[in-house]
């Protein structure tokens, strides 16, 4: 019943979905391929291959980036497998394409039991492997039905995710019941699927440390860039990954530290490039001027500029320049974004109160000394104010995050030992 009224609902409001997603594609100016993939139109290649067959579905970057971690442990142990990888944004998708090995990158097709009946016929994969958590009734349902296993790794549900499930768990409990495997960030994860109705739950540890790099722990920091381009950048204060709200309260008090700290300067990167523009306006509206990274020429960085990083793809690089970083989406209630990618450069971590996406994470760098959580602008004026003055504070905090990211480094083997396990033995796992 419960299947029934949710793909009547979708019926029903197929045509709005439908008017949506043409608009927004003519919004972007996004090709019309993006369109016909959601709509389930694929191709494969041929059928008759012997090879395993493993689909991924990660959201966007971040995912993806788990995604490559895993991909690439599986491809060295069994390059003979066919790997094909959707996303939901075109971030995603464009980081996705970066990963060696993968045969196709495609968007995610609309949960419509047609579409996805489509998709399985087409592709015949031999397991789904799903990255942290996202839960499509239609997609898991054939996806058991055309005999594939559906794994959910680094699975994660914050405690706002897991409530809106239990509020409806007499339609989603049928589902999470049809996960083959289940493997959890951490305990209290696992906790939340065991809870919604998974049956095979099981505990990795966070794939995510081992999706970054491991630096040397001394840092040398001009190992990617033109040193003329960098030079000035010694007292670079980086606010990565910010969201709407958050560039203006950055800017506030990076000008107001700039009175006791006149050479300091400061670089945003917002999640979404497509704001750089509104950013800069705002920036303006504030009596303060702002270049734009792609424009800047060589040798042309004055000390205290504000730079907006309008480039995609380096902002983990700039988190080595910098002298600590504040991590975005997280004064205001999106959850924030990954604070590892700073952790690893030897860096103090700022953050807001909100969180949730990474609450395991954040907890542990909070509880290990290797980052700040700031409630507010004046908070966050106080605790860069410190880290600006106190140079062996900086150094301290930075080498603890370090550690602390490469001593949870390794999870990822043990996923995919379970992933490649099940390929061996799909037979076993089928449905009569």
């Amino acid at each position: 019943m419960s299947y029934f009224l949710y793909n009547f609902l979708l019926r029903i409001f197929s045509p709005l979905l439908l008017l949506f997603f043409i608009y927004r594609t003519w919004k972007r100016k996004d090709s019309l391929v993006g369109l016909f993939e959601r709509f389930g139109f694929n191709k494969f290649g041929p059928k008759n291959l012997k090879s395993k067959k493993l689909w991924f579905h990660a959201v966007s970057v971040g995912e993806v980036k788990v995604a490559e971690t895993v991909i690439k442990t599986i491809s060295n142990k069994n390059p003979e497998l066919i790997i094909y990888v959707s996303t939901v944004t075109q971030t995603g998708r464009l980081e996705a394409l970066k990963i060696p090995g993968v045969e196709k990158v495609f968007y995610l097709p609309f949960d419509f039991i047609s579409i996805v009946k489509r998709i399985f016929k087409s592709m015949n994969p031999d397991i789904l492997v799903i990255i942290e958590t996202e839960i499509w009734p239609n997609i898991i349902n054939q996806a058991r039905r055309y005999g594939c296993p559906v794994f959910i790794v680094n699975a994660r549900l914050s405690r706002r995710s897991f409530n809106r499930y239990k509020s409806f768990g007499f339609f989603f409990r049928p589902i999470f019941n049809l996960l083959s495997k289940v493997v959890a960030r951490g305990k209290e994860d696992a906790g939340y699927f065991v809870s919604l109705g998974a049956c095979d739950v099981t505990v990795s540890g966070d794939i995510k440390y081992d999706s970054v790099e491991l630096l040397p722990e001394n840092n040398e920091k001009n190992a990617n860039f033109s040193k003329p381009k960098i030079s000035v950048l010694e007292n670079l204060i980086l606010a990565g990954s910010t969201h709407e709200g958050e560039e203006e309260i950055v800017t506030s008090v990076f000008v107001s530290l700039q009175r006791k700290f006149p050479k300091i300067s400061l670089m945003i990167a917002p999640r979404h490039i497509n704001r750089t523009e509104s950013i800069q306006k705002k920036i303006q509206n504030m009596g303060q001027k702002s270049v734009l990274w792609s424009s800047i020429s060589e040798n042309i960085l004055e000390d205290g500029q504000i730079i907006i990083l309008d480039v995609m793809g380096e902002l983990a690089k700039f988190y080595s320049y910098a002298t600590f970083a504040f991590v975005g989406g997280s004064l205001i209630r999106h959850g924030g974004q990954n604070p590892i990618e700073v952790a690893v450069r030897g860096i103090p971590v700022i953050f807001g109160p909100h969180m949730y996406n990474f609450n395991q994470v954040s907890e542990l760098l909070l509880k290990e000394g290797a980052a700040y959580q700031v409630e507010g602008e004046q908070d966050l004026k106080r605790v860069m104010n410190d880290l600006l003055s106190n140079e062996v504070l900086r150094k301290k905090v930075g080498s603890i995050g370090y550690k602390l990211v490469r001593d949870n480094q390794g999870s990822s083997l043990y996923a995919t030992s379970l992933i490649l396990k099940a390929i061996e033995t799909s037979e076993e796992l089928e449905i009569e």
